[in-house]
């Protein structure tokens, strides 16, 4: 559950884990304390989780000013666009985003790079999944949260009538996003096979493919997209 703990006991909580920097990093933590299990969490009225992944994992965190925070329990509420971390006393609090740089973690033997950023068309900055950033390619992933609730939908037009005690529930997608030249403009890109790889160089689009066929590339596996985008720079530009 999370907690609207005064400064001092924060610092006590957080000491633990983040020794010299504790009083650093409470002073990162957001005093709204805005709290998902009102919606999410047991007896709540939205079927569906507002994380990236229900779990917690232990993690890096980077603010604005170039400290480091190590070893946090952690995760992501996309929804919300917040970043939960959790203390010994199993407390929830929640971070300033506006006030961290990004984070970094590893979950299933691959390393995954969060960044704080605004997206072509998007009015605020969200946490989005950097895959791979060299100085002339960068590919990023997105990933969405929307609620639909079937309760608000004209059972006329829809064809089907609901129920008072039908449940809103969320709705998960991704958005890739792809940049090819220095300094060049995001594009939202399909990741699919051949689109994906003529997005990325419509010259080489038929060596990327045999490529991905040869090592078994996943598309919807980071570490194989690195891999590619990775050969693909040193091997075949």
């Amino acid at each position: 559950m999370r907690t609207k703990a005064h400064s001092f006991i924060l610092l006590l909580i957080i000491a633990p884990f983040f020794t010299a920097q504790a009083q650093m990093l409470t002073d990162l933590l957001d005093p709204m304390q805005q709290n998902s299990e009102l919606l999410f969490g047991e007896g709540g009225n939205v079927e569906g989780s507002p994380y990236l992944y229900e779990e917690w994992v232990k993690g890096t965190i980077k603010d604005k000013e170039g400290n480091v925070f190590r070893e946090v329990d952690m995760r992501i509420d996309i929804y919300n666009n917040d970043l939960v971390i959790k203390n010994e006393l199993d407390e929830e609090m929640i971070f300033q985003s506006a006030l961290l740089s990004g984070v970094e973690f590893t979950k299933d033997n691959t390393n995954y790079v969060f960044k704080r950023m605004t997206l072509p068309g998007g009015k605020k900055a969200k946490y989005v999944h950097v895959i791979y950033d060299s100085e002339e390619i960068t590919l990023l992933q997105e990933f969405k949260k929307e609620l639909f609730d079937p309760r608000k939908v004209n059972s006329t037009k829809a064809g089907y009538e609901t129920t008072k005690e039908q449940k809103a529930k969320v709705i998960d997608s991704e958005v890739y996003w792809l940049s090819t030249k220095k300094g060049g403009k995001l594009e939202e890109v399909s990741i699919r096979k051949n689109p994906f790889f003529k997005a990325i160089d419509s010259n080489k689009a038929k060596d990327l493919k045999d490529f991905a066929k040869d090592n078994d590339i996943d598309l919807k596996n980071p570490a194989d997209l690195r891999r590619l985008l990775k050969h693909y720079e040193e091997k075949m530009r």
